[in-house]
């Protein structure tokens, strides 16, 4: 009987101290701030995010943005990405944004939400330019632009100094790409293997591909490219790509 008494007593202490754990870490969880309009990918980004992050969805009330580790934007109109291209805000969330922008808070912009991208098989060539121009000036300000599947990662891993670099770098490389589709660039490119019996290229110097390069290339009947395993290509780039059916090959 007593053997039995002792038993209970161990039982439940054990499960008091695995309760207390269990709690322990839930408070441990970092908090995170979702701005959505959309309830499909408000509800796609907290399955996503909540086994490891306490989600907090903007309710438009006052926010203390010491509070929260990272800001997830997961759609971004036209009107609100042209607006904070020029650091203009016209509602609260778009002013919270900046104002995380301003802390140097962390704010992941999910790339399938940014309206804009939705037209790259159909819209006018220079309107869709001038908006990548945007969307590349946002990044300028410190916002991370992610693949919904690649968020948690980042999140995880968070921002390369380096990439932080290149996507300041990738502005003014997007804005010279309206402008030198039928100029000859000032500087070469220096190309290894340049064209090889089956049409390959190499792109070795370069850590920045804008669309630009690629169509020259294109242009001349090349629709293989060997890039540096971290090189990063421009969104015009990638839509270039995915429109021609360029094969990328990262060496």
């Amino acid at each position: 009987m007593e053997m039995e008494k002792l038993v209970e007593m161990i039982t439940r202490e054990v499960m008091k101290r695995i309760t207390s754990s269990a709690n322990s870490m839930v408070t441990q969880k970092k908090k995170v701030l979702v701005i959505s309009s959309c309830e499909e990918e408000l509800r796609e980004v907290k399955e996503l995010l909540e086994y490891k992050y306490e989600v907090i969805v903007y309710d438009g009330e006052d926010i203390n943005l010491k509070n929260y580790e990272s800001i997830i934007v997961t759609n971004l109109c036209n009107k609100g990405l042209s607006s904070m291209a020029l650091g203009l805000c016209n509602d609260k969330s778009q002013e919270l944004i900046v104002e995380a922008l301003f802390k140097g808070k962390r704010v992941y912009v999910l790339k399938e939400g940014i309206q804009y991208r939705k037209y790259s098989t159909k819209a006018n060539e220079a309107l869709y330019n001038l908006y990548s121009q945007y969307e590349c000036k946002i990044m300028s300000y410190g916002a991370i632009i992610v693949n919904e599947k690649d968020l948690l990662k980042s999140m995880e891993i968070g921002a390369d100094c380096n990439e932080k670099s290149v996507q300041k770098d990738c502005l003014v490389e997007s804005g010279s790409d309206i402008h030198s589709k039928s100029e000859v660039p000032s500087k070469s490119l220096l190309l290894e293997n340049s064209v090889q019996s089956h049409q390959v290229v190499e792109i070795s110097n370069k850590r920045l591909i804008t669309e630009s390069d690629l169509r020259k290339l294109y242009m001349n009947g090349i629709k293989e490219v060997n890039l540096i395993k971290k090189a990063i290509l421009t969104p015009l780039a990638q839509d270039f790509i995915r429109i021609n059916q360029l094969k990328i090959n990262r060496v």
